[in-house]
């Protein structure tokens, strides 16, 4: 489960218009310098980061707690962390958030943030946030938790703002060495 807040999905009101957030933090890598599993290929000298899921709780909380729009109030949080953990939320309940990978991230944001949730008034305010690393080359890259898995492709496990991953490929990979 991936909803932060509200605790269920069916106090979700998708009637009037309303803010919905989708946030991710990567601190673990487990692929890149330091990770505990098979190392990617080309790591771009990427390691694990400290800082970033500490602040993507910070900001769910704070958008649960004092976000203050009149016009538009808080509708949805979706969060997904990795390391994956049991968080809790603003009411004192705890809510087990799945990892920050690539499948959840594209199980979350197309069907239920995306689509359902942000689609469902033309009022409504996308809220996203992204901490982890990223790449930028000729494309625009976040890379989710399981980036550089040797079992894929090198660019499987991001988000390519271009689309163009492939074809960039070969250029980012002469940039590192």
């Amino acid at each position: 489960m991936t909803l932060y807040w509200p605790a269920d999905a069916n106090d979700i009101d998708l009637t009037a218009p309303r803010l919905h957030a989708f946030i991710v933090g990567v601190g673990e890598y487990p692929h890149l310098m330091g990770g505990a599993e098979n190392a990617a290929a080309v790591n771009f000298g990427l390691q694990q980061l400290t800082t970033t899921v500490i602040t993507a709780k910070r900001i769910a909380n704070w958008l649960a707690t004092e976000y203050n729009n009149p016009a538009v109030p808080l509708g949805s949080i979706e969060l997904l962390l990795s390391p994956a953990e049991i968080v809790q939320r603003p009411d004192g309940s705890q809510v087990a958030i799945d990892g920050a990978t690539m499948k959840n991230v594209r199980d979350a944001f197309r069907p239920r943030w995306l689509k359902q949730r942000c689609g469902a008034h033309e009022g409504n305010i996308a809220f996203f946030y992204f901490a982890g690393h990223g790449i930028s080359s000729a494309s625009q890259y976040l890379l989710m938790s399981d980036f550089g898995d040797p079992n894929g492709g090198l660019w499987d496990n991001c988000v390519d703002f271009d689309g163009r991953s492939e074809e960039h490929t070969s250029e980012l990979q002469s940039h590192h060495d």
